[in-house]
């Protein structure tokens, strides 16, 4: 998680280790393209359905596995489902 405000919940933004197949063509056909460095998911639309270890909040510097699906805006997934592993419980 690269960046994550609490009292606007509405969307994370994470840089990207991992993405599948699907991801990878979907973030490829964006028009500019995304910065995957500091990519931000939408959190509302689906709504997500957000788990963190320890029942903490997100926060910079927590891995993430975000399942998403394209959204209506340029290089923001909708987020359907959550998982962040808190910096707390990685060690």
């Amino acid at each position: 998680v690269t960046a994550f405000d609490p009292s606007n919940p509405g969307t994370v933004s994470v840089s990207l280790s991992e993405e599948n197949d699907g991801a990878q063509m979907w973030l490829a056909s964006q028009n500019p393209l995304c910065d995957t460095t500091n990519l931000t998911f939408d959190l509302t639309t689906a709504p997500a359905n957000v788990e963190v270890d320890n029942g903490g909040t997100i926060a910079p510097g927590d891995d993430i596995e975000i399942a998403s699906a394209a959204g209506s805006v340029n290089c923001v997934p909708v987020a359907i489902d959550v998982q962040a592993q808190t910096q707390d419980s990685q060690t």
